[in-house]
């Protein structure tokens, strides 16, 4: 068969690295998580090089002495991936083909992902955690059963309750009430 800039269909698997039953050439089942093997620890490694810098910019081949696991190209490949979604800095690639990464911080996103920002749920099940806690000192059976149902409510539908309380804000906020 053949593609339209007349390269036959199995030479074009073939360079591209697959074979002609659409497998990958080193087997259909190999691994390609690199999050867990590349990417998840070189965002850990700079979220620990901003910290104990407080936040001073730094360039990849920094980065890479902390991973010794890791090539270096591959930790600078890995902040390529990175930046943007997760990381805040700048890629500048040379002629001879080489890439250093500056870094300057951790977006939202980063800093969820390296478990530096609080899930959404952490806050309702501290708030749960804290209606619980005041349930416990309270004399009345009748107002501690009320307050343990409020948390069981809360906890049961903390999705809604948050969409409804940052629409209340930005309702607030929009209409001029706040």
């Amino acid at each position: 068969m053949v593609c339209g800039r007349g390269m036959v269909l199995t030479e074009l698997a073939v360079f591209g690295g697959f074979d002609s039953e659409g497998g990958h050439r080193y087997g259909r089942h190999v691994s390609r998580d690199t999050w867990t093997t590349r990417d998840y620890p070189v965002l850990v490694a700079v979220a620990d090089q901003l910290e104990e810098t407080r936040g001073q910019p730094f360039v990849s081949h920094q980065l890479a002495k902390r991973l010794p696991d890791l090539e270096p190209r591959d930790v600078a490949h890995s902040l390529t991936t990175l930046v943007g979604p997760y990381l805040q800095g700048e890629v500048h690639r040379s002629l001879a083909g080489d890439t250093d990464v500056i870094i300057t911080g951790l977006t939202e996103r980063g800093r969820r992902a390296a478990h530096l920002w609080p899930a959404e749920e952490t806050h309702t099940e501290a708030l749960v955690a804290a209606i619980l806690a005041a349930a416990e000192q309270v004399e009345s059976e009748d107002e501690r059963s009320r307050l343990r149902k409020a948390a069981d409510a809360l906890r049961a539908s903390s999705g809604r309750i948050l969409e409804g309380a940052v629409s209340a804000v930005i309702a607030g906020v929009v209409g001029g009430s706040m």
